[in-house]
């Protein structure tokens, strides 16, 4: 299980909340582990659960649509940027379907 919580930055205090903490859920102690941050902190994104990593797809950073997006790998631990989608996207949903 994954989850992600605005965090107090100096964006949040500005009244700009964006996603900078994350947390893993491990289910075999019931604990919940932070992991590494978004390299673009982003509030109204969409987060996927691939096979073997996290997408996070637009959203805005400081209040401005983007058109970024990040890869989680769980294996590293770190986030890295993939391709952009061709317009800016916020208040979406996003889901993965196998086949």
């Amino acid at each position: 299980m994954w989850f992600t919580s605005p965090e107090n930055s100096p964006t949040a205090r500005a009244g700009k909340f964006c996603i900078l903490l994350h947390r893993r859920y491990n289910a075999r102690d019931g604990k919940w582990l932070q992991i590494s941050s978004m390299n673009v902190p982003r509030t109204y994104f969409s987060l996927v659960a691939l096979e073997d990593c996290l997408l996070a797809v637009g959203g805005k950073h400081n209040r401005v649509a983007v058109s970024s997006a990040e890869k989680y790998t769980f294996s590293t631990n770190e986030w890295t940027s993939v391709a952009s989608l061709p317009n800016t996207l916020f208040s979406h949903a996003g889901n993965f379907e196998s086949t």
